[in-house]
């Protein structure tokens, strides 16, 4: 595909045409995160699906790539074109550095869009808003806890 067929993709996703400067600005972003060519027909879609849905979710700005790295991670060990709520939950929470409580867990499934039922099946396209939710909040805890123990040691040497 080329960069006009590209860009046909993602208005096709996001459901409305963007300019060529907004089409600019997504396929440096692209690079940066150092995503193929040969595999935007999977992102675009993905990028497209957490713009619309998800516009003022920090992740579009600064983590797709951890996003990108949880989908192709999930498409690749579980095989699978959909998945059931609870398997992607215990898929992802397997992989995560914090252990988040159960009710943040649907939390982020009910802010993706996918309401959790234990044996409600969603493709893996729709998960990716639950993944970027997840990783969005470890990155928050993750710095958080930095910061407060920064403090701690802080407040250690001040003494």
């Amino acid at each position: 595909m080329n960069t006009r067929q590209h860009k046909k993709l993602y208005e096709r996703f996001l459901g409305r045409e963007v300019s060529d400067q907004t089409w600019y600005r997504i396929r440096a972003s692209l690079k940066r995160f150092e995503i193929a060519e040969s595999q935007y027909d999977k992102a675009l879609p993905i990028l497209a699906k957490l713009k619309k849905n998800h516009a003022s979710l920090p992740i579009l700005q600064s983590s797709f790539l951890e996003v990108w790295e949880i989908i192709v991670k999930a498409e690749n060990q579980l095989n699978k074109p959909s998945l059931t709520c609870s398997e992607f939950k215990d898929w992802l929470i397997k992989g995560m550095k914090l252990q988040p409580h159960k009710s943040q867990v649907y939390k982020w499934f009910g802010y993706a869009g996918c309401p959790f039922r234990k044996e409600q099946s969603y493709p893996l396209t729709d998960l990716v808003c639950v993944a970027a939710f997840a990783y969005t909040w470890q990155s928050r805890k993750t710095k958080r806890i930095a910061t407060s123990e920064a403090l701690n040691i802080l407040d250690c040497e001040i003494v």
